[in-house]
C-alpha cells in the first residue's frame, strides 16, 4: 500500500449544488464513490484512482436542501474537475435559473477544461443555461420537460430514453437511471473489474443483464443507429467488414469514416468492446466453460477470447469468474 493518500491518483468530482437540492440524488452517488474507495484499498487495486469528492455552490445562492441531510459546502473555484455533477432538484422557475450568476460560466470553463458533465433527472437547466446543450439532445424528468421546451428550443429532449450521452455529457431521467450512470462512470474512470464488483456490491441489477450499448447512448446518424442495432443482433457470428458493407450497400471505407466520426470508435473496435462485454457478463453470471463462451460471442474458440480477454480485462475469463465470484 503506498505510504500516503496525496501519492494515490484521484478522480475529481465536483457536485455543483443549486438551491432546494434533492439530498439523496447526492448521496447515493457519493456512497458509490465511498465504496469503490474501499474496494480499491481492500483489493489493494492502487493503479485504479479514488474518488474525491467536493460540493460547490454558486456565491451568490447560498443553497438548502429539501432535507435536514447536509454537505461541506464551499463556493465555486478555480479548480479543475473531472466529473461535475449537477443533482437533481426540487423546484425550479425562470426567475430562480436566472439568479444563479456564477454557475453558467464556471460550468463553461470546466468544458473547456475537458470535464465530464452528469445531470441528475433535471440539472439540465443549468448546463442548458450555461450554451452546453445547444444543438444537442438530453433525457430529463417527464415532469419538468414542458418548461425546459419552452426555455431552450434548440435542445432535443429525448422523452423516450432514460438515459442519454452526448460526447461528454450523460443525462438520466430518474434516479433510478442514474444508477446506471454512475455504474458506467466507474466503467469508464475505474475500469471493468470494478465496475462489475460495484454492480454487485450495490445491485445494480441491470447489469447482470446484457448492457446497454454504452460507447453513445445517442446518435444523431441514422444510418450509424442501424448499424449499432444490427450488430447488437449478430456480435455472436462470425462477421467480416464485406459483409458489413453489404448489408447497408456501401463501402466499408466510408460506412467505417461515419461510424468513427459519430461514435469516435471504429466499426471493428466497437463490435470487439461489444464482443468482450457480452463475454465478461456470461464469464460473471453463468457456468458456461470458456469454449462455450467463446462461441457465443463471436469466437472461433477459447484460445481466440482469451487472448483479447485477457488483454481488455487483464486476466483470463476463468480467473475473471474466481474473481467476480469471490468478490461478493
Amino acid at each position: 500500500m503506498p505510504g500516503d493518500d496525496e501519492s494515490l491518483q484521484t478522480t475529481q468530482v465536483a457536485f455543483v449544488i443549486p438551491d432546494h437540492y434533492w439530498t439523496g440524488s447526492i448521496s447515493m452517488i457519493v456512497d458509490v464513490f465511498a465504496g469503490i474507495n474501499m474496494l480499491i484499498k481492500q483489493e489493494g487495486m492502487y493503479s485504479a484512482p479514488f474518488y474525491q469528492a467536493h460540493f460547490l455552490y454558486d456565491p451568490g445562492m447560498i443553497p438548502g436542501g429539501m432535507s435536514d441531510c447536509s454537505f461541506p459546502i464551499r463556493e465555486l473555484d478555480e479548480n479543475r474537475y473531472d466529473i461535475v455533477i449537477i443533482p437533481a432538484i426540487w423546484s425550479l422557475t425562470p426567475k430562480e435559473l436566472k439568479a444563479y450568476k456564477h454557475f453558467p460560466a464556471w460550468l463553461k470553463k470546466q468544458n473547456e477544461l475537458g470535464a465530464h458533465f452528469v445531470s441528475v433527472t433535471n440539472g439540465a437547466f443549468f448546463l442548458a443555461e450555461a450554451g452546453l446543450l445547444s444543438g444537442k439532445e438530453v433525457a430529463i424528468h417527464w415532469a419538468f420537460q414542458d418548461l425546459f421546451s419552452s426555455l431552450f428550443m434548440d435542445v432535443r429532449i429525448r422523452s423516450d430514453l432514460q438515459t442519454l450521452s452526448t460526447g461528454s455529457i450523460w443525462s438520466s431521467s430518474g434516479i433510478s437511471p442514474t444508477m446506471d450512470l454512475v455504474y458506467q462512470l466507474i466503467r469508464k474512470y475505474s475500469g471493468e473489474r470494478l465496475a462489475q464488483t460495484c454492480a454487485k456490491y450495490f445491485m445494480i441489477e441491470d447489469q447482470v443483464k446484457p448492457p446497454k450499448d454504452i460507447s453513445e447512448f445517442s446518435s444523431r446518424d441514422t444510418l450509424v443507429s442501424a448499424i449499432k442495432s444490427w450488430l447488437q443482433l449478430n456480435y455472436h457470428r462470425p462477421i467480416n467488414s464485406r459483409e458489413i458493407a453489404e448489408q447497408f450497400h456501401m463501402s466499408y471505407r466510408n460506412l467505417n469514416r461515419r461510424f468513427t466520426a459519430e461514435t469516435g470508435q471504429a466499426l471493428q473496435e466497437y463490435l470487439q468492446i461489444l464482443r468482450l462485454d457480452r463475454a465478461a457478463r456470461l464469464m460473471a453470471s453463468t457456468c458456461m466453460s470458456v469454449e462455450h463462451v467463446a462461441l457465443q460471442c463471436g469466437y472461433g474458440n477459447a484460445s481466440s477470447l482469451g487472448k483479447i480477454f485477457k488483454k481488455r480485462f487483464g486476466q483470463s475469463p476463468l480467473a475473471y469468474r474466481k474473481f467476480m465470484r469471490t468478490s461478493q
